[in-house]
């Protein structure tokens, strides 16, 4: 799961595979009435839906029900707000691409939700980590290629050392842990789709 600016459209493309895209599906899953499209939860540190069809077609349309049933899904335990005061918080980051003869989408779930502990958003990068990057997780952070800062290597690689003497580093723990709460929370909104 990861923030989003709801308002913010824009186009990348290009021909690098991102380790993203050679993510395995953890658990496949289904949806009534698209059964001939291949679904499943990748296995990946973010909440992805990857969905598979020879038919683009077929896949922008559930795409479209899975963004419209994700814009108004609301989980209070797993911290899910579809909006707070009018303020809407869910959407999803589309990653598409043709592997073999397929078309691929995969549906990134976002959440830009604030609190008093979190102002610039509970899935944004948390204070403490600011010295590692304070920006938005972009679309190429999301797909698996860290975009940052000048100067952020050091405490990267300082993190990334912390975990290899098996103490886990505070980025670790973060990126461990978010997609878990988020994950129960699947089967509750492939209901609603």
């Amino acid at each position: 799961m990861g923030g989003s600016i709801l308002t913010h459209d824009h186009f990348q493309g290009g021909n690098y595979t991102f380790a993203m895209a050679k993510a395995p599906i953890e658990r496949e899953i289904s949806f009534a009435g698209f059964e001939d499209v291949e679904a499943g939860i990748v296995h990946w540190p973010m909440s992805v839906i990857r969905t598979r069809c020879a038919d683009p077609d077929r896949l922008i349309e559930l795409g479209a029900k899975i963004l419209a049933a994700w814009r108004g899904y609301t989980d209070e335990a797993a911290m899910i707000y579809a909006e707070t005061d009018g303020e809407p918080h869910n959407t999803i980051t589309p990653i598409a691409r043709k592997n073999g003869d397929k078309f691929e989408l995969d549906l990134v779930l976002r959440n830009n939700l604030t609190t008093e502990e979190y102002p610039m958003g509970v899935y944004h990068p948390h204070e403490k980590l600011h010295h590692i990057k304070k920006e938005n997780i972009g679309l190429i952070e999301v797909m698996g290629l860290a975009v940052l800062p000048q100067g952020s290597r050091r405490s990267c690689v300082s993190s990334a050392s912390t975990s290899w003497r098996g103490r886990t580093s505070a980025a670790a723990r973060c990126l461990r842990s978010t997609p878990t709460g988020w994950r129960s929370s699947f089967r509750n909104m492939r209901r609603a789709v």
